[in-house]
């Protein structure tokens, strides 16, 4: 059981758990059936949970495990593995039974902070510098999260919470994006036997620091034109710097080719909340920032964890039918999600519960192709 306390192996297998759970909640509470009890407010807890909780599961899993390859030194063991899972499941249960907001806050905050210890310190040790901002992203997200409690308890006002819903947005969005980054190139070069790549270097920086001032003006809460400007060049970085990574040559490769559509539909979602900001009659903002949460970083998440699954378990790095199916299903809940905004009340619901059906669908084929995996130890042998 000793593998088991590699951080990737569990975290994944909530977050697929709570991917699904969560969207299945909401879509029930949306078509009238339920009441969510979170003191967030039904819509707060949605995004909340989809942010901190889904994604918050998914970078520690990534990060910690990172984090110990990046400097070989442990980040936490089977403990602090466990007490983390304690941390996020009690969280969970807190926002959704709107039992304590101090409590969730303060669950959440020890959660994001341990996190960020767990990686920092040997990050420190080993003298890694250039791996700090993940750090303090980290942490960027625990006092996001701490802002929107404050706020939904009356400490703060509401533009608050606001803030820190879309500086921790900001800050997922460059872990991903500096993490995927790194790893997408390579994966595709090796994968393929190219015979190069584009190496990082100024397309990289600026598409990067455009999110860097993104996140910057949420959190002073800049003009809207400026904002859509951001975001705009925000998004057109982020797609120029797929250019050179080999994207045309993976159409046959499914654990490649959902990596660089998953970084291209972070990309054109954010050039979408630009052009909604600016013309909010012609695109509904709900419609922009779905394509950006659901094809963006639901599609490059689920991606990113299939293969760091096998990767990481001593796999051949392949994607099964099943899994390739995972994928597809991604993308029509994508489009369903998208499509939804842009349609009448009464075929709302309707094509709302498409997109559930196919984003749970998605992460149940996940949970079902990777849990065993997960759960298993490595068929070499190999600590991991």
């Amino acid at each position: 059981m000793r593998h088991l306390s590699t951080s990737f192996r569990l975290f994944f297998i909530l977050a697929g758990g709570a991917a699904c759970a969560f969207i299945a909640t909401w879509y029930l509470a949306l078509s009238g059936r339920i009441t969510i009890a979170s003191e967030l407010g039904a819509m707060g807890w949605h995004a909340h949970e989809m942010v901190f909780g889904y994604l918050g599961a998914v970078l520690a899993g990534f990060l910690l495990t990172a984090a110990a390859s990046w400097t070989g030194l442990p980040t936490v063991g089977g403990r602090g593995v466990a007490a983390l899972l304690v941390l996020w499941i009690a969280a969970r249960v807190v926002h959704a039974t709107g039992l304590s907001i101090p409590g969730g806050a303060a669950l959440e905050l020890v959660f994001f902070g341990v996190v960020a210890i767990g990686i920092g310190r040997p990050i420190l040790k080993a003298r890694r510098w250039k791996n700090i901002g993940f750090v303090v992203l980290m942490l960027v997200m625990g006092i996001g999260d701490f802002l929107i409690h404050l706020s939904a308890s009356g400490s703060i006002g509401p533009q608050w919470a606001t803030r820190g819903l879309w500086v921790s947005i900001d800050a997922v969005a460059l872990i991903i994006l500096l993490f995927a980054g790194r790893i997408l190139p390579l994966f595709t070069k090796g994968a393929l036997s190219l015979a190069k790549v584009r190496a990082k270097g100024p397309l990289d920086i600026v598409g990067l620091g455009l999110i860097g001032l993104l996140l910057v003006a949420h959190a002073f809460s800049v003009r809207a034109s400026l904002e859509a400007l951001l975001w705009a060049g925000a998004g057109a970085g982020t797609i120029a710097r797929l250019y050179g990574w080999g994207g045309s040559k993976t159409l046959h490769t499914p654990l490649l080719w959902v990596l660089h559509l998953g970084w291209f539909l972070v990309g054109a979602g954010m050039l979408f909340v630009a052009f909604a900001l600016v013309s909010p009659r012609v695109m509904q903002i709900s419609a922009a920032h779905h394509l950006l949460f659901v094809g963006g970083f639901g599609v490059l998440s689920l991606g990113m964890m299939a293969r760091v699954a096998l990767g990481h378990t001593g796999r051949e790095k392949k994607a099964s039918r099943l899994a390739t199916g995972a994928f597809v299903l991604m993308l029509v809940a994508t489009a369903a999600r998208v499509v939804a905004s842009l349609l009448s009340p009464t075929l709302y619901v309707d094509t709302i519960f498409v997109a559930a059906a196919a984003w749970c669908s998605a992460f149940l084929v996940f949970l079902w192709v990777y849990g065993p995996v997960l759960l298993a130890p490595r068929p070499d042998g190999k600590p991991g």
